[in-house]
């Protein structure tokens, strides 16, 4: 089987059936920084007070329940979640990401490259089929 015969192959799939087709695709062929990230060595890293107060605060507001979810973080970076192009019989089970109030404004606050890449590399991850 040639390039050609896999693209059409991927054309007759249904939006579910793409998706898996994609997500298996990943996991053969997967983004070079992930495996980078998965190969990295763990850091361990001494928490400072400010840090840990920022954490604490960042799970207060978590347990008040002011949570963000991811997909509302995508679309205010005008992105589009997958769950935002299937229908809900058709998205797969992902991994809840809910981001704090502190952390969406530390992500506005870092340029828009950077931001990308780390909600990126979240959608991967939080992806059941993946590379790691």
């Amino acid at each position: 089987m040639d390039r050609q015969q896999a693209h059409q192959l991927l054309d007759r799939l249904g939006p579910a059936q793409f998706t898996t087709a994609a997500q298996l695709l990943e996991v053969l062929a997967p983004e070079p920084l992930l495996v980078s990230l998965s190969k990295a060595p763990v850091e361990e890293e001494e928490i400072t007070a400010e840090t840990a107060a920022a954490l604490d605060r960042s799970r207060a507001s978590l347990a008040r329940g002011e949570g963000i979810t991811h997909d509302e973080i995508l679309r205010e970076f005008g992105l589009q979640s997958e769950d935002d192009q299937m229908s809900d019989a058709a998205v797969p089970e992902r991994l809840a990401v809910t981001w704090s109030p502190e952390a969406r404004a530390d992500l506005r606050a870092i340029d828009r490259e950077t931001a990308l890449q780390i909600l990126y590399c979240l959608v991967l991850l939080s992806t059941p089929i993946g590379p790691l």
